[in-house]
């Protein structure tokens, strides 16, 4: 609903257990963009919260030692 338009899937019968940025146009300046970043939800019975978190943790990190 932020992006303005789908740009992922929404619902509990799809693996989400790994971090998927999503990049869309800023809906008032078409030259920017914005990045949403779907991550593991947390406290489900399939992976322990330390985890999850862990994974998210290396994708920001990835982030930071990525030249733009």
């Amino acid at each position: 609903m932020a992006a303005g338009k789908d740009v992922a899937a929404v619902g509990d019968s799809q693996d989400f257990s790994s971090v998927e940025p999503f990049v869309v146009q800023h809906y008032k300046d078409p030259t920017r963009r914005v990045v949403f970043v779907d991550t593991p939800g947390l406290d489900d019975t399939w992976q322990g919260d330390v985890t999850k978190l862990g994974q998210i943790a290396h994708w920001l990190k990835g982030l930071v030692s990525t030249p733009s």
